[in-house]
């Protein structure tokens, strides 16, 4: 029986012009929400799952990412080709989580792994360049024609240097509960620079963990989100994306990795369709 997955998030838009002229339709609920038409996916293309903290597994055709995995769940392992660590810390670098034999980067520069083309941009944990809290990897992953973009425990704004090595975001990874990392208003201003199609917040408390973090409420009221609803993945091909000059805003629920190792053909979800009505989405001026 195919499996339907719906992703619902709150929409929310700002008169001005859009990049390019574009404009969209738009559809008023009874409650004053508005949302998008939705949009039936036919395949799953990308999928990306969120493990709690700054831990997910991002999964495509080519292959499958793990990025900054911590090991609070005994005996749990999830198989990748792939694994990605911004910096050195417990809560982000438990390589022994990933099985397989994966290929681990763990620091700057410009690496191609099966047909992924990885990017690693050095930043730093604090607004001292790193001399507080150490270096941090910004790591931008190009799967399936999109850019998919973590930012590790970023713990300041980025430069110019920094925006441009980056380059252009379609999924954008961002802590948001600061303690030495990019609190609610820093992650807002970091999107407002990067302006990608989508934000997924992490590094905030949650109700199992992180209870030293800040909520992740404070970064949805700086993009002018209310209501939230949380979702349990995130399955996008480049069509289905936002357009150009829109970002929407995910809040993935976490999810426990599960005892034992993983396969891809165990984890996958069973069926390809996807219902996305899109929401929580806001025009850039």
């Amino acid at each position: 029986m195919a499996l339907t997955v719906s992703l619902l998030v709150y929409m929310i838009t700002r008169q001005g012009a859009e990049r390019g002229g574009q404009t969209d339709r738009i559809i008023s609920s009874p409650s004053g929400s508005t949302f998008r038409d939705p949009l039936i996916l036919h395949s799953i293309v990308m999928e990306i799952v969120w493990h709690g903290h700054s831990f997910f597994r991002v999964r495509a055709r080519e292959a499958t990412i793990v990025i900054d995995p911590h090991a609070r769940h005994r005996g749990a392992r999830i198989t990748a080709d792939i694994g990605l660590i911004s910096h050195d810390h417990p809560g982000h670098n438990a390589r022994e989580v990933i099985g397989g034999t994966p290929r681990i980067l763990s620091g700057p520069g410009e690496y191609d792994v099966t047909n992924v083309a990885i990017v690693g941009v050095q930043t730093a944990h604090d607004v001292e360049q790193g001399r507080r809290r150490g270096r941090n990897t910004v790591w931008l992953v190009t799967a399936e024609e999109m850019r998919v973009c973590h930012l590790g425990d970023l713990g300041h704004q980025l430069s110019s240097s920094d925006l441009d090595a980056i380059g252009a975001v379609d999924i954008l990874m961002t802590p948001v509960g600061g303690h030495n990392a990019l609190d609610g208003r820093g992650a807002a201003e970091v999107v407002r620079a990067l302006e990608p199609r989508v934000v997924i917040p992490m590094h905030f408390a949650e109700a199992n963990g992180d209870l030293f973090l800040g909520p992740v409420e404070s970064f949805l009221r700086e993009q002018g989100v209310i209501g939230a609803t949380r979702q349990a993945r995130v399955n996008v091909t480049r069509s289905s994306l936002p357009p150009a000059g829109e970002t929407q805003v995910v809040v993935l629920e976490p999810r426990k990795p599960e005892a034992g190792p993983i396969t891809p053909e165990r984890d996958r979800p069973a069926g390809a369709a996807s219902v996305r009505p899109l929401g929580a989405s806001r025009s850039r001026q």
